[in-house]
Formats: C-alpha cells, sequence, structure tokens
C-alpha cells in the first residue's frame, strides 16, 4: 500500500464528473475507472519513499480545471501540462502524473480511446522518440507501481 502526502496545495478541491467529462471530451476518449478513483483520492500528492527504487509515479496532477485551483498550483493541472506539451508530441497523449523534473506519465490514447496504454515521455526529447512505452493499460501501470506485476 502506497502511503501518500500533499505536493501541491492539499486545499483543492477533490475533481468531480464534470471535470471528468471535460477531460474526456478533450482527448476523445475514456480515462480508466481506477485512475479515476485514485485522482479523486491522491490528486496533487506523491507516494512517501520508501526502501529502493521510488515507484514510476510522480505527483499526480490535478484533474481540476485551472481556473479551480490558485495560481501556484495551476502548472499542475492536466490540462496545462497538456498545453505546454502538444506542439512537442503526438495528439492522443493525456499526462496524469509530472516526476517533478519535467518528464511526465500519460495515457496513449491513440490505439485504443476506450482503453489506453500508458507511456512516459521525457521532456528533453521532441516527438515519438521521447516516447517510452510502460504498461498497455493503467492496471498493468498500477501493478508496476505497487509491486504486483
Amino acid at each position: 500500500m502506497l502511503l501518500w502526502r500533499a505536493y501541491v496545495a492539499d486545499d483543492v478541491p477533490p475533481p468531480d464528473d464534470r471535470d471528468r467529462a471535460r477531460i474526456e471530451a478533450a482527448i476523445g476518449g475514456r480515462l480508466p475507472d481506477a485512475y479515476w478513483a485514485l485522482v479523486v483520492a491522491h490528486q496533487g500528492k506523491v507516494p512517501e519513499g520508501g526502501e529502493g527504487d521510488p515507484p514510476p509515479i510522480g505527483v499526480l496532477l490535478l484533474a481540476n480545471a485551472p481556473d479551480r485551483v490558485g495560481d501556484g498550483d495551476r502548472s499542475y493541472c492536466i490540462e496545462e501540462c497538456w498545453r505546454a506539451m502538444r506542439d512537442y508530441y503526438p495528439a492522443g497523449l493525456l499526462p496524469f502524473s509530472d516526476d517533478t523534473g519535467g518528464d511526465v506519465w500519460a495515457f496513449d490514447f491513440r490505439l485504443d480511446p476506450e482503453r489506453p496504454a500508458v507511456v512516459f515521455i521525457d521532456h528533453e526529447i521532441e516527438g515519438e522518440a521521447g516516447i517510452t512505452p510502460v504498461a498497455p493499460d493503467f492496471a498493468g501501470y498500477w501493478a508496476l507501481v505497487t509491486g504486483t506485476a
């Protein structure tokens, strides 16, 4: 079980169904239910460090609309991260977690908008070359994060 601690302001309200609908409409795909439950419970948080390597996850990006969070936290909103990377990477990628160094884990909706794969995006390498497959879906990704793979 992962323990979480706040990374961005902890007074950000949890996202709601309107936030999910807005994000899904923008990307043209469905967010995995298990991811949505995770982001509702832990958005803006990062797993606590433990023994060994940190899990392959960083700060869970905020699913709230950027206008619903403070100025200092907007850069951690999914839509703000998405806007910042759209000109450098193929369409169909949606960031959901930030490693706090500029790289992100993202959903890849390009092959299946109902069951997106998970990829890691290196911000120092533009285009397809900066995208590394991580898992075929969120369930596989979460198994890696929690060590149950």
